[in-house]
């Protein structure tokens, strides 16, 4: 899935479904509902970095992220 070494920023596990989970790093989103035996990635557009996770605490079908875009150095 990822070589070297990365930075995960956040990790979030299904409370209802321990073999869903998802994490990220940089742009991308990584999700898995088999424990790990695959995966699948969504990159956010436009610069967004996901910098929460969090499942619905009453329906964990739904899931909430929220993003930044970060700055650029001049």
């Amino acid at each position: 899935l990822l070589k070297g070494n990365v930075a995960v920023n956040n990790v979030t596990i299904n409370p209802k479904d321990p073999s869903e989970m998802f994490f990220t790093v940089g742009q991308r989103i990584h999700h898995t509902v088999d424990r790990g035996q695959s995966w699948s990635v969504t990159t956010l557009p436009g610069g967004l970095e996901p910098v929460l996770l969090s499942f619905d605490g009453n329906d964990t079908r739904y899931m909430y992220y929220a993003t930044f875009t970060p700055l650029k150095k001049n």
